[in-house]
């Protein structure tokens, strides 16, 4: 099995890698990453490097020969404005899904949200009508398996020496 994970150089996207390129069931991972991934190497990995995540035409490839995406891809609210967070967690999300199934029509896809997600689209947080929204809108793509997950919260298992000072303060408390 080969799996593709997007986001791997942030919190949640590394331990995927870890733990899939762990995995004696996957053959293959690959990573479609801005930039490279900083503490992971091993022979089951390869990284493609993407620099505008709006056009994927450039990793076509892995998506034709991956089973399973694992959308890690994200960004806190807190981080961005409002555009930039809907850019980030919505059009990056639905621009990787079309292109995964206009390459691939077999593969699974694993969305990362949140819990909270709004698929209503009401709530008065950001992240709860973005995320919400790119839930309905992945709903509506033909994919063959299509998982949502909505942890609560994450505790780091390396916590991420880049990550802002305010996410580090939060780590015992998880």
């Amino acid at each position: 099995m080969q799996i593709l994970i997007t986001g791997a150089t942030g919190m949640v996207g590394g331990e995927v890698v870890r733990a899939a390129i762990a995995d004696p069931e996957v053959d293959s991972v690959v990573a479609v990453s801005r930039r490279p991934l900083e503490g992971i190497e091993h022979p089951k990995l390869r990284v493609w490097l993407l620099e505008n995540f709006l056009d994927f035409s450039s990793v076509s490839e892995a998506f034709q020969t991956s089973n399973v995406c694992i959308w890690c891809l994200g960004t806190s609210q807190n981080k961005v404005n409002a555009e930039e967070y809907a850019r980030i967690t919505y059009d990056y999300t639905l621009a990787g899904a079309r292109a995964m199934l206009g390459a691939n029509p077999a593969i699974r896809m694993v969305f990362v949200s949140g819990k909270g997600a709004d698929p209503t689209m009401k709530s008065r947080l950001l992240f709860a009508r973005v995320k919400g929204k790119t839930e309905v809108a992945l709903r509506e793509l033909p994919f063959q398996e299509l998982i949502v997950a909505r942890p609560a919260g994450i505790q780091p298992v390396r916590p991420n020496p880049s990550a802002a000072c305010q996410e580090r303060m939060v780590y015992p408390f998880y």
